[in-house]
């Protein structure tokens, strides 16, 4: 079995700072990726395959992943299987603003 930590950037307190990735595990898609083809908002599926690149420190670093949807609609792109749908490496910044707090 394969597994590999996925560094989030995050300044925030109480977040991950890694997210476990194996080949086998269950997610949730948890935006509308691709509404047309069914892959939405609380779609299911499960990681099939894992790319990464390793920094010089020897730290795996998430390039892309390939997911198997059940109820995907799309047709198969070449290379993949039916219902497996590449997902790319992703970031969102975000700032937390405490509008009540003084100071």
């Amino acid at each position: 079995m394969q597994k590999t930590n996925v560094k989030v950037l995050c300044t925030t307190k109480g977040h991950l700072g890694r997210l476990p990735l194996v080949i086998g595990m269950p997610i949730l898609v948890a935006q509308n990726f691709d509404v047309q083809e069914g892959i939405v908002n609380g779609t299911y599926g499960t990681v099939k395959h894992i790319r990464y690149r390793t920094d010089k420190t020897g730290k795996r670093m998430l390039i892309s992943c390939v997911v198997k949807v059940e109820d995907a609609n799309e047709e198969s792109m070449p290379h993949l299987m039916p219902n497996e749908v590449p997902v790319l490496r992703d970031s969102v910044n975000f700032t937390i603003m405490n509008k009540h707090k003084s100071g």
